[in-house]
């Protein structure tokens, strides 16, 4: 069972970098993105959590759209691309 209290009236913390803003923000460039295209991006955080993050992206953006996706993490160089196959 889990422990928690309900609170009521606690105020939301700023708005800052959520997740809904960075699904957005790659929204953005899958929208663009044709077959064969890809897009490559040099995160500011670490590799593998924009890949994951990314990951995540494609795949719910590709199920509500019908388009399919695939991704490389290069770890060396700190970056991901991603390429619309379908």
């Amino acid at each position: 069972m889990l422990n928690g209290k309900i609170e009521k009236g606690v105020p939301l913390p700023p708005q800052s970098r959520t997740a809904s803003t960075f699904h957005r923000d790659y929204i953005a460039f899958l929208d663009k993105l044709g077959v064969g295209d890809s897009v490559l991006f040099h995160p500011e955080q670490r590799a593998y959590i924009l890949e994951t993050k990314a990951r995540l992206t494609a795949k719910i953006y590709g199920i509500v759209k019908d388009r399919d996706f695939t991704l490389k993490l290069d770890v060396e160089n700190s970056t991901v691309r991603i390429w619309r196959v379908r």
